[in-house]
């Protein structure tokens, strides 16, 4: 049983990974040398979208997501990218390898959106598309920090348009948010990210998830066993990118392990927020849109 448990252990130091807003020089140095090779393979229009595209970490709660900047506006990510945070304990990381911090962050837990508020706005940024346009079939893209990569150069994922979907959160006291489903590989990480039509740098909507198998008998369990806080079996000490350290017990330590490998299963079907909810959010906060 200690073996097992110490070949379980082995494999959640690989899969457990955050992401770290500290470089070394050597790091620096290939971070600007591949962020120079992605910027010469995209083209003028791919460029103003990585250029835009930002990796958000929450430092307190662990957490890594994707973001983007508006022209002269905010940089908007999911709301449950940085839930439970506040604006100084939320950095972004540029696909150069720059640290961006808030001032203060504007939420919408409904629609699931976040605008992140600095002092002074970008140089770069984004423009809005129009969702209405979106045929389905159309190929839909979008730059991001999935799973466990933490490079500063963002990855590209690319999908189909599936299909729309009528989204009712608990907490949303019956109001509906309209979806995109988007036949692609979304991946945790990716959340927040800028969705695009092909051949275009016009946000037309914001990656919010992934659709994960449901094992409605386990996941509850995982979930409690997550946060369980059990001072029984042997603890383990766990360093993260940042040198951080923390004592797991077992059952939590084999529950992040197995919610991880759930997280990581690929059903190629993804979820983006429309442009139009996008709108309205900017609206209801005051945020001038990008023009």
């Amino acid at each position: 049983m200690k073996k097992l448990i110490a070949q379980i252990v082995a494999a959640t130091l690989i899969l457990i990974r955050f992401a770290s807003a500290q470089t070394d020089s050597s790091e620096s140095f290939l971070s600007e040398v591949a962020a120079q090779w992605l910027t010469d393979a995209v083209g003028d229009t791919g460029r103003t979208a990585v250029n835009s595209v930002f990796m958000i970490i929450a430092t307190k709660t662990q957490k890594k997501g994707t973001g983007f900047a508006l022209l002269k506006g905010p940089v908007i990510t999911n709301e449950h990218v940085i839930r439970n945070s506040r604006s100084s304990e939320v950095i972004a990381l540029s696909s150069k390898g720059d640290t961006i911090r808030f001032v203060a962050i504007l939420t919408d837990s409904v629609r699931d959106l976040a605008a992140l508020i600095m002092n002074k706005p970008l140089s770069t940024g984004l423009l809005l598309g129009a969702d209405s346009l979106l045929k389905v079939g159309s190929i839909v893209s979008t730059w991001g920090y999935p799973l466990w990569y933490s490079s500063p150069p963002p990855l590209l994922s690319v999908g189909y348009l599936s299909g729309f979907r009528a989204h009712r959160p608990r907490q949303s006291q019956g109001k509906i948010v309209k979806r995109l489903v988007v036949n692609g590989a979304f991946n945790p990480g990716n959340s927040g990210g800028p969705l695009f039509q092909s051949q275009s740098n016009r946000v037309v909507g914001i990656v919010v998830e992934k659709a994960i198998p449901s094992f409605n008998r386990f996941e509850r369990i995982i979930v409690d066993s997550m946060a369980s806080n059990n001072e029984w079996g042997t603890f383990w000490s766990l360093t993260d990118d940042q040198g951080k350290s923390a004592e797991y017990p077992e059952t939590q330590l084999l529950a992040r392990m197995f919610n991880q490998l759930r997280e990581m299963n690929q059903t190629v079907i993804g979820e983006g927020i429309t442009v139009s909810e996008l709108r309205a959010f900017l609206s209801e906060k005051k945020i001038a849109e990008p023009n």
